[in-house]
């Protein structure tokens, strides 16, 4: 059963006129408890018919240490034309709110088109050490979307030095409960800064800097 009824199929069309460069869909998924890994490979092949500047790939378990990524499925990893990896994470189904986000973040990738402040890009490019942001989130959560897209745009023009992590924490409960997520969207920086709430880039990047500065995790 398709997905994506008639309608949301030629807003999207319309959307992915949009796009400029080829951008890979990088799916990891497993058959061992995960409620929503065959959702998730329908929608995305569902959404790679649509124009042929996405392509869709499954991931094979044996790439997961090219990619370090955490132990949990699904998770899809959105990839340039040449197949180069920003860096940029989704654990869960990326449904309700957190589409928005996703198809964001394709334009990103395949325009390079973003919103971010020459100041904010300066200093990311300049990073002493790496970063990483664990961005909780819901798909019914309408100031989700924000906090997902500074995290990923930043990730996007750091030169690597950032990974940023979209994470549905209803379906990973046990890493919301070891971060005292108790609303979101809550942005987990290097495990040692926490923002609530979907907050400007300013605010993110005094967030990084107080990391670099104080790097001890804090509770």
């Amino acid at each position: 059963m398709a997905l994506l009824d008639e309608s949301i199929r030629n807003e999207l069309k319309e959307i992915f006129k949009e796009l400029d460069k080829k951008v890979y869909i990088k799916l990891f998924i497993s058959d061992k408890n995960c409620l929503t890994c065959s959702e998730t490979k329908t929608l995305y092949t569902e959404i790679s018919e649509l124009t042929e500047k996405i392509k869709f790939e499954l991931g094979d378990e044996t790439e997961v240490k090219n990619y370090n990524l955490m132990d949990m499925r699904p998770v899809t990893i959105i990839l340039d034309e040449n197949k180069k990896d920003y860096g940029i994470r989704f654990y869960g189904i990326v449904a309700g709110y957190e589409f928005s986000s996703f198809l964001e973040t394709i334009l990103l990738v395949s325009t390079g088109k973003h919103q971010l402040k020459d100041s904010s890009i300066k200093f990311i490019k300049s990073l002493p050490q790496n970063i990483d942001f664990k961005i909780f989130v819901t798909t019914s959560c309408p100031y989700c979307p924000a906090a997902v897209y500074i995290g990923h745009s930043l990730a996007y023009l750091s030169d690597n030095k950032i990974t940023s992590n979209m994470i549905e924490v209803s379906e990973f409960p046990e890493l919301g409960n070891k971060y005292n997520v108790m609303g979101v969207p809550r942005t987990v920086i290097n495990d040692s800064e926490f923002q609530e709430g979907a907050a400007p880039e300013e605010v993110i990047i005094e967030k990084i800097k107080k990391v670099i500065n104080n790097p001890t995790p804090q509770n």
